[in-house]
């Protein structure tokens, strides 16, 4: 865990308001996660947070527009600059929701990190566990929907939608003692002599190979 900084720090005030957090490209992230679970919904892309997408059933007039799916979850963030943990509702890509899938719990602290972008190509959001820590210590969760409101300008948005892009299951590893090769055989490994080369493919029906000279 990072431990407050000492020397220089600013004081903390006492309370802040909730702001949105997002793992930007060349940024990490310490997050101390507060909700039971996260939720999401589904965006278009559309100005800089994205247009929240409520169904083309419900009159959305982008829908014709690349969906995108975003989750959120109340969390405290560590600020180093500080030495205090700040209230922030973590937003989710669909990448990171990929870690979190079957592990996310109330009280794990993970660490997030999204590299630098050097290509046209965006570098995906990854997260890593980092311990779970005591219920009993884990502030309260608050409610995410003040910032969500703020964000799309609109109060009737809603979570409940599931992360839509898929995963190949997750299979326990073995672990043992590697695989017996020739040597543990009591077999001395050895190439494969010229007259067994010309054996195997006569074998097989591939036939006399021509000798590289042209020569019959």
């Amino acid at each position: 865990m990072q431990e407050p900084v000492s020397g220089g720090a600013e004081s903390p005030p006492s309370a802040v308001d909730v702001r949105l957090h997002r793992i930007k490209h060349g940024t990490s992230a310490t997050v101390w996660m507060l909700d039971d679970t996260y939720s999401g919904l589904m965006t278009h892309r559309d100005g800089e947070w994205g247009r929240y997408c409520p169904g083309e059933r419900n009159g959305c007039t982008l829908h014709k527009k690349e969906l995108f799916w975003k989750g959120y979850v109340a969390a405290m963030v560590w600020e180093p600059g500080c030495g205090a943990w700040l209230p922030r509702v973590l937003e989710i890509t669909e990448r990171l929701e990929l870690d979190l899938r079957c592990r996310y719990a109330r009280g794990q602290v993970w660490q997030l990190n999204r590299e630098r972008e050097l290509t046209k190509k965006k570098n995906p959001v990854r997260g890593k566990l980092l311990e779970t820590r005591d219920l009993a210590e884990t502030p309260a969760a608050f409610t995410v929907f003040d910032v969500l409101y703020a964000i799309y300008h609109r109060q009737d948005v809603i979570l409940g939608i599931e992360n839509p892009l898929p995963m190949p299951a997750r299979v326990d590893i073995i672990k043992g003692a590697p695989p017996k090769g020739p040597e543990s055989n009591g077999e001395a490994s050895k190439p494969i002599s010229q007259a067994e080369w010309h054996a195997m493919r006569a074998k097989l029906g591939f036939g006399a190979r021509r000798p590289a000279n042209g020569q019959s």
